[in-house]
């Protein structure tokens, strides 16, 4: 897939702390896994809901 940034094939999951962290050098994913939890289960939400291209969803509320 071609993205802003160029080609992927993958995304690999992170997350920063911009407040004491704005240049994102330090990946936060294991201090806070309920957020983790919780926000991929959000944006899988939305995936079943709108799509997505990048896993091959289809979604079920999208007007054809």
């Amino acid at each position: 897939m071609l993205g802003a940034l160029g080609a992927f094939n993958s995304i690999e999951l992170s997350l920063f702390d911009l407040g004491s962290d704005p240049k994102e050098q330090e990946n936060v994913l294991e201090k806070w896994p309920d957020t983790v939890a919780y926000r991929t289960a959000v944006a899988q939400e939305y995936r079943e809901a709108i799509g997505d291209s990048h896993t091959q969803t289809k979604g079920k509320e999208v007007r054809r």
